[in-house]
């Protein structure tokens, strides 16, 4: 059985996904295949608060800095600590008093502030802050309130999405709620898009209704993630695999997990 042990893991395995899980007590490489977990290792003992990733990049946020996680290892960006990143159109990293781009030469400030109108910033994507307080847009450098409150996540793509305390709402002619309960993470690949709340998981294709589905998992759910599969991570370390004859579980033995990412 694969151990957690400080040490990367690569594999050349074809069809093979490799999923990222940010945890108090670091970061998680785990290489999956064919609906199973196969080998996984600790790529960074530095509590990480937040991950995401797309085809060409997973970075995660931790107390320390902004990570880039790729083949090579782990790569400091040089952003500081932060609390939230975006991979939408452009990376964003944030944290209470400064919100950057990443690009190729590093990190670009487009908001700082000694006195920001928000205690902490919980989610960032496509122009958007979200915060406890509510939803900012920032408006030639300035943020702008745009409502809703206990922001969970934001994920821009050819619709607004933000995941809050009382429910999953798409940006409209103002807020419209699509979920109830309280919704912490969302991914999209395509057309299909799915939400999680605690306790379950819902996924919809190409704007048909939302399918809810029960894990078979007893701790609350923690981050989701779409690859060649669906991907869901409990805040226990369980990591939960849709395959065509139903779910698959498997810890990896890390608590307190903040999220996934698949690459």
């Amino acid at each position: 059985m694969s151990t957690i042990d400080e040490k990367r893991v690569f594999s050349d395995s074809t069809g093979t996904t490799t999923v990222f899980v940010a945890s108090a007590v670091g970061i998680v490489r785990v290489d999956c295949s064919g609906g199973l977990v196969g080998e996984f290792g600790l790529l960074d003992r530095t509590a990480a608060t937040a991950i995401e990733g797309n085809r060409s990049v997973v970075m995660a946020a931790t107390a320390d800095d902004i990570l880039r996680l790729d083949d090579e290892g782990v790569v400091s960006t040089g952003f500081g600590p932060a609390t939230a990143l975006g991979l939408d159109a452009e990376i964003v990293g944030a944290r209470s008093d400064q919100i950057a781009r990443y690009t190729d030469d590093g990190w670009h400030p487009c908001y700082q502030s000694d006195s920001p109108p928000w205690e902490s910033i919980t989610a960032v994507g496509g122009g958007l802050i979200g915060t406890p307080t509510g939803v900012f847009r920032l408006d030639d450098g300035e943020p702008t309130p745009v409502g809703l409150d206990n922001i969970r996540a934001i994920s821009v793509d050819s619709s607004v999405l933000c995941g809050t305390g009382g429910g999953l709402y798409r940006l409209e002619n103002g807020w419209n709620r699509l979920l109830k309960g309280t919704v912490v993470d969302i991914a999209r690949n395509g057309a299909k898009i799915a939400a999680i709340t605690e306790d379950c998981l819902y996924v919809q294709s190409q704007g048909t209704q939302w399918i809810e589905t029960e894990l078979p998992v007893d701790d609350p759910l923690a981050g989701v993630a779409i690859g060649e599969r669906i991907y869901v991570v409990t805040v226990d370390g369980t990591i939960c695999i849709d395959t065509d004859d139903g779910w698959r579980t498997r810890s990896i033995g890390v608590p307190a997990v903040a999220g996934l990412a698949v690459r």
